[in-house]
This record gives structure tokens, sequence and C-alpha cells, in this order.
């Protein structure tokens, strides 16, 4: 599972996923609801950089 959170990590930088469902407004609504928890718990190096 730790190739997983890598991989959400890495979308936070390019968003891949979510341009190829950016059709799907429900997988938006639900893609911001995980990005934040995303950005809390899988990537705070990331967070402190910025």
């Amino acid at each position: 599972m730790q190739w997983l959170k890598a991989k959400e990590c890495h979308v936070l930088l390019w968003r891949s996923d979510e341009e190829l469902n950016a059709n799907n407004v429900s997988f938006r609504e639900r893609e911001r609801e995980r990005e934040r928890e995303r950005e809390r718990e899988n990537c705070p190096q990331f967070l402190s950089d910025l």
C-alpha cells in the first residue's frame, strides 16, 4: 500500500488522474475531499516545502 500513497502524493503534483477523470463530476468532488486528507496524511514534507 505504500506505493499507493506515493502515487497519491505524485497526483498532487501532476494531477494526471484527475485530468483523465475530469468528466466525472462526482469523481471531482470525491477527489477534493481526498486531496485534503492526502495533504494532511500522505504528503507532510511536500506541504512544508510550500
